[in-house]
């Protein structure tokens, strides 16, 4: 039971890293006014 919780907060906090590097690639983008790489970003995570 405790290494399943573990793991689901590992995956938890996954995907908050990859929310939070898409907020701030999206935030790069419209301050910089360029297309981030969103294929890039997809790849890195999966």
């Amino acid at each position: 039971m405790v290494m399943l919780k573990c793991r689901l907060k590992i995956k938890s906090d996954k995907l908050f890293l990859m929310r939070k590097d898409i907020l701030e690639s999206l935030s790069l983008h419209f301050m910089n006014d360029t297309k981030s790489n969103f294929a890039d970003l997809t790849r890195r995570y999966n």
